[in-house]
């Protein structure tokens, strides 16, 4: 895709790799943006300088998803392209309360599902449109010591490729970011063992280099886009021997989380 002349929204645009990607993004010339933020002062300290329009929205809910999307197509047009990047993440395992389980599943799964809803019909009926889901290589892979996050990591990358299955047909290009550890304020505010903090640091990139390459991957239409190329090595190790892998990973978690 041209991202020149085309609607963009971006969710989770006020910090982190949202905000990377609403500034580069701005470079290629949208015919309009929307930064979309659960906080509205980020989102309008991003907006702003690029002549973009802030939205406030919490997309783990449906009807604050569609009100944003509806606003920005009547400011701009039609959305062409749409990335889902907002993201929650809870240390702790299956003892996490269940509101906090139910919250990661509505931002990190629900999302998406109800973009999805409101898009993807009209998407369909133009016979042209894209979708990016930012997930994560938790999703491919583990994160330790991140159990929801993990799980609806997983789910989100299933669901992506499920819609690009079914919907690709009809001209819905989808793709799946999938970065490692990036240096983002969820990231960043972790309360980690320091031995998981040292070996978080070792391959930390910064936003704007996912921004980088989920613009080139846009561009070149690439379903999986992997902003840290180790990842794809993992993920072929994983499949070529799932119980060494396991049994890896069970060591480093020992090791690093104590």
């Amino acid at each position: 895709m041209n991202i020149k002349d085309k609607v963009v929204a971006v969710t989770g645009g006020g910090s982190g790799i949202g905000r990377a990607l609403c500034n580069a993004l701005a470079e290629h010339n949208p015919k309009g943006l929307a930064v979309i933020d659960i906080n509205q002062e980020a989102a309008e300290r991003v907006a702003k300088p690029l002549d973009a329009l802030a939205l406030q929205a919490d997309v783990g809910s449906e009807a604050q998803v569609r009100s944003t999307i509806e606003a920005t197509q009547e400011r701009f047009g039609p959305i062409d392209l749409y990335i889902a990047n907002a993201g929650i993440g809870h240390l702790g395992g299956v003892e996490l309360d269940d509101a906090l389980w139910q919250e990661t599943w509505n931002v990190n799964v629900m999302a998406h599902v109800y973009a999805c809803r409101a898009l993807i019909p009209a998407m369909e009926a133009r016979g042209d449109g894209y979708l990016v889901f930012v997930s994560s290589a938790a999703g491919l892979l583990a994160n330790m010591g991140t159990a929801a996050y993990t799980a609806t990591k997983h789910a989100a990358i299933g669901l992506a490729e499920w819609v690009a299955m079914t919907h690709g047909p009809q001209g819905v290009k989808v793709s799946c970011v999938c970065p490692q550890f990036v240096r983002t304020p969820m990231v960043e505010n972790f309360e980690l063992p320091k031995t998981m903090r040292d070996f978080v640091n070792q391959d930390i990139i910064e936003p704007e280099a996912v921004a980088l390459e989920t613009i080139r991957g846009i561009e070149d239409e690439t379903f999986l886009i992997l902003p840290h190329p180790v990842v794809k090595k993992f993920v072929q190790a994983k499949a070529h021997d799932h119980e060494q892998w396991m049994k890896t990973m069970m060591g480093l978690n020992k090791t690093l989380m104590g």
